[in-house]
């Protein structure tokens, strides 16, 4: 943007700065903020205030006052602080009836001196020296404090004055102590006393009570009591003299301290008559009637952004130069009814007040009234011709002045013009004027003649009017429509808006802009676009605004003041969506926007300077000088609470288990605008981003989850400087006994154990469950077999052997020969197949007899006949299998061998018998001629061999695969899981294990 921000000290230079234009706050005792009567004030190198008061200390932040509690040793500091001093290896020295020292959380004292400090000045050798009164061991008044040593001065080095209480240094590192009698002047070794006659009458009861370092190398010394040659003076090169400035006879002041400014303004204190600010030669002073917390002023301390603070009697004030200015009746002005501004080209600020008309020239501020030739009290509008003359409304009438002398404008008959609420001058040099109340008409001055033109419809009501660049004047009504008059016609120029037009503004690239009472609207090539806070802007519609010869659009709006520069503004005309940056000064800044009835309502000055009216004072900014805070605040993390409990934030700290509500205390040294300092955080191990709080200094967390964290947080002083370093803080927090990660570790192997147990349990259940169902079942076999021995097959052997007795009869060429044999055949071919049933139903092998043995056995059995190569194998570990699985599979190998020997006419048959860790397998295959497909989906009619292993395996939990091609052979694939074939766990898998654990956790 074109706002230049420089230095606070570039501007204090101004010489339309007086003291009640500063931005003031003031903390009352009334306000309960100090428990006692403030007496000193310093800031240390962490950023912190102190403040000294009759009852002990203050630490400010610029936000909160948080009374210091001293360690025990530290008791004598309830009887008062009388100084303050700060050294730069970050010491805190506090002078009371000891002098004492806080450095990194230590308070050390120095109990052998007794006497009262008064004064404390940072040594840049190292230490601090310190002024003294009530002392009795004769050393003098003036003493160097180092780490461990105490060195004082007194007669014996040129100091013959008996107390000293001011203490100040000049530019030439010579010490300037002053008491009763008088002051010295010099350093370690070569110290002079001087005593100014006026002061020998008085013995002790008056003295020098504060330095300052003057213009030319002289020395302001003030005397706490005035008088001819007292009071403050002025001493050079041995000569004395009294200081005077327009406004200020130095000896009618009673001075009780003194400070320099880095800018060189003079703030003097008063032992009773409040502040008196000297700069350039002028003064002027600031009281309790002006707003000072008291007016008999203790200590006046400047703190590294060059605040000033002013420790009275009633309390503590702050002193600051805003970036806003502002003009009202305690700066001079005739009254606070500004109506109307204009800077002309002169230099000249002209006021229209109620009053008078009010002129600002270099600072200084004078007022026309009637009794000056003003034709009127009100000032309404203002106007500045392009001949430079200056036209004025005051009540009903219109003039101009000339020479100093104002001329007044008539109508044709004599009358006065009337009262005019707006004015302004077009591309022909007419003036053209808004008569109040605000009807259809407008008054057009060409040269000397006035005439009074309508314009728009019978009824309607002109708001606004502005100079048109192509001639003629653009025209805003009430209603929200904006038209062009030029050679008396009107002409409609956009449509109506939402609302009364109050202002318009045709830009230099050739856009409109129309602010009206709802919103601010720009026109481009017919198009209306919207300038709200969708583009960004704080807030929305302004009182007034200004387009400056930077192309910056500046808005007079309730937020404050906002500036928007033309690239920014170029954007918007080109996207009206855009979102815009700006600059916005509000009221910490100094600014108080408001409406006014006049114009105009804002005006730029030949130097840049920008003024604005609001109704009751008059306002400046000077964008090309404007006052920077480039310091970055220091960041300190203050406090811990965790549930209502404090804890200090010391670095690895540990906070205690189960905590619910944490909070964490931070703050930023920035003191010239607390308020706008803003922050960011981050907790490490909970915050994933960056946290922005704005404004807010706690940051706030629920059920932290136990472990390690670290808190970060960053913050900008109120011109947006960063310190991105910030303050870092680690803490733990504990966890509770449940949270221990022994615990933990205990409880997992303690479930785990109960799930093996459940487990082992539900298998134990489970496979007695299976071993009584398989020998049910087998107690059924046994049952039908023996039903089928001792009745089908008796029958079939009895019918036999009746057969064979009936053939032995039958002749051997009998007919019935043939037959009986067939018979006799078939039955014994039945016998067979049925002992072999009944056998199939009561066999059982023993539990000591291993599977592989037991196929081994039916393969021999069956190969024998047929001519078959057959052999088993085993891969893996043989494990004990259940019994009622071991059975099963038996039965299915046994099922699947038998179909391979009998059916498969193949060369070779093998079983493999694998035991692995997650399952046990059982592989039959051949290189037969495999199995037809609709035997292997249907079965063979009156067979059920395949049926009969699909059952057992389901039976078990088993899955059964069966394999097949035409000439290729089979397999028969019967997979276990490791669970429902096993008796015990893998000895080698995590099962096992937590079953022996249990096992052994189990045992008595």
């Amino acid at each position: 943007m074109s706002i230049v921000l420089t230095s606070i000290v570039a501007l204090a230079h101004d010489p339309v700065l007086r003291t009640s234009q500063y931005a003031h706050t003031s903390w009352r005792l009334q306000d309960g903020v100090f428990n006692g009567i403030p007496t000193a004030i310093v800031q240390t190198a962490d950023g912190y205030l102190w403040i000294g008061t009759t009852s002990g200390l203050v630490r400010f932040d610029g936000v909160r006052f948080v009374p210091w509690t001293p360690p025990p040793e530290g008791s004598a500091l309830s009887k008062g602080v009388y100084a303050l001093g700060a050294s730069r290896d970050g010491s805190l020295w506090i002078g009371a009836s000891d002098m004492m020292r806080w450095k990194d959380g230590k308070l050390s004292s120095y109990p052998n001196l007794d006497a009262r400090i008064n004064a404390i000045l940072d040594d840049p050798a190292g230490g601090v020296w310190a002024t003294r009164s009530r002392f009795q061991d004769g050393q003098g008044p003036l003493c160097h404090f180092s780490d461990e040593a105490v060195k004082c001065f007194g007669p014996r080095d040129g100091i013959s004055i008996p107390y000293a209480g001011a203490l100040s240094r000049d530019s030439s590192g010579n010490l300037w102590l002053g008491g009763s009698g008088g002051f010295a002047r010099g350093k370690p070794g070569s110290f002079e006393t001087f005593v100014p006659p006026a002061l020998k009458p008085l013995e002790q009861l008056g003295g020098v009570g504060a330095f300052a370092e003057g213009s030319n190398g002289s020395m302001l010394i003030g005397m706490v009591q005035s008088g001819p040659n007292m009071g403050l003076q002025q001493f050079k090169e041995g000569h004395w003299s009294s200081f005077t400035s327009d406004g200020l006879d130095g000896e009618t002041i009673q001075v009780s301290n003194m400070l320099t400014d880095r800018a060189g303004t003079v703030w003097i204190g008063t032992v009773s008559q409040g502040l008196c600010v000297v700069r350039d030669r002028r003064s002027d002073y600031y009281r309790s009637s002006d707003g000072l917390s008291g007016n008999v002023i203790r200590a006046i301390y400047e703190d590294r952004e060059n605040n000033i603070w002013v420790v009275t009697s009633g309390g503590l004030d702050r002193f600051r130069i805003p970036k806003v200015l502002t003009f009202s009746s305690r700066e001079g002005m005739s009254s606070d009814y500004a109506g109307s501004v204009l800077a002309a080209t002169d230099g000249n600020v002209w006021v229209g007040n109620h009053d008078a008309l009010d002129e600002i020239h270099e600072g200084s501020v004078s007022s026309i009234r009637e009794a000056q030739g003003l034709p009127g009290r009100r000032v309404t509008v203002l106007l500045e011709d392009h001949l430079g003359r200056l036209w004025v409304g005051a009540d009903n009438t219109l003039s101009v002045r000339e020479g100093g002398k104002f001329h007044t404008l008539l109508r044709s008959d004599g009358g006065p013009i009337g009262t005019l609420q707006s004015l302004i001058e077009d591309r022909n040099d007419d003036l053209w004027g808004i008569l109040a109340p605000s009807l259809s008409r407008l008054m057009h001055i060409h040269g000397v003649t006035v005439q009074e033109e309508t314009v728009g419809a019978v009824g309607s009501h002109i708001s606004s009017i502005a100079a048109d660049p192509a001639g003629g004047i653009a025209v805003g009504f009430r209603s929200g429509e904006t038209a062009t008059y030029r050679d008396g016609l009107l002409r409609m120029a956009i449509p109506k808006a939402n609302g009364t037009t109050y202002q318009l503004q045709q830009t230099s690239d050739n856009h409109l802009l129309v602010l009206s009472s709802a919103q601010l609207t720009g026109w481009q090539n017919g198009r209306p676009q919207r300038l709200e806070p969708k583009n960004g802007l704080p807030c929305d519609v302004p009182f007034t605004f200004i387009v400056d010869k930077q192309k910056t659009l500046w808005l007079y709006s309730s937020c404050g003041l906002i500036a928007i520069d033309d690239r920014e503004l170029q954007r918007w005309w080109a996207d009206p969506k855009a979102k815009l940056q700006y600059s916005l000064f509000d009221s910490f800044d100094g600014v108080q926007a408001a409406q006014t009835s006049f114009t105009p309502g804002a005006s730029e000055a030949p130097d840049g300077k920008l003024w604005f009216v609001n109704g009751a004072v008059a306002q400046m900014i000077d964008p090309k000088n404007l006052p920077r805070n480039a310091l970055a605040p220091p960041v300190h993390i203050e406090n811990l609470i965790v549930d209502g409990k404090s804890y200090p934030p010391l670095q690895a700290l540990r906070l205690p288990p189960l905590g619910h509500d944490l909070e964490i205390d931070y703050t930023a040294l920035s003191l010239a605008v607390p308020q706008k300092v803003q922050f960011r955080y981050r907790l490490e191990g909970r915050d994933k981003d960056w946290q922005d709080p704005g404004t807010r200094r706690q940051a706030f967390y629920t059920d932290l989850s136990p472990g390690r964290y670290q808190f970060h947080v960053i913050a900008s002083n109120n011109d947006g400087v960063w310190n991105s370093s910030g303050a870092s803080l680690e803490f733990a927090v504990e966890p509770a006994l449940y949270q221990t990660w022994w615990l933990r570790t205990a409880a997992i192997i303690a479930a785990l154990a109960i799930i093996a147990w459940v487990i082992r349990r539900r298998m134990q259940v489970v496979a007695a469950s299976m071993q009584a169902r398989l020998l049910e079942r087998l107690d059924e076999r046994e049952r039908i077999a023996r039903e089928l021995h001792d009745t089908l097959l008796q029958g079939i052997l009895s019918a036999s052997l009746q057969l064979e007795v009936a053939d032995r009869q039958i002749a051997e060429d009998g007919a019935a020969k043939p037959l009986v044999h067939r018979v006799s055949n078939l039955l014994r071919q039945l016998a067979d197949e049925s002992r072999h049933a009944v056998r199939g139903l009561r066999f059982r092998y023993s539990e000591e007899e291993n599977l592989e043995h037991a196929l081994t056995q039916i393969s021999k059995d069956l190969a024998t006949p047929n001519g078959v190569k057959s052999h088993v194998v085993v891969e893996g570990t043989p494990r004990l299998l259940r019994s009622v699985v071991r059975d099963e599979i038996y039965r299915i190998s046994a099922e699947a061998l038998a179909n391979a020997f009998r059916h498969a006419h193949a060369s070779t048959v093998e079983a493999v018998l694998e035991y692995g860790r997650t399952r046990f397998r059982l592989l039959v295959r051949d290189d037969g001629q495999g199995i037809d497909p609709e035997v292997l989906r249907a079965g063979r009619e009156g067979h059920f061999g395949l049926s009969g292993m699909r059952e057992r395996a389901r039976k078990i939990g088993a899955r059964l695969k069966i394999r097949t091609a035409a000439g290729a052979g089979t397999e028969i694939d019967l997979i276990v899981p490791s669970s429902a074939a096993f008796e015990r766990p893998d000895p080698h898998g995590p099962v096992y294990w937590i079953a022996r654990l249990y096992s052994r956790l189990s045992r008595p």
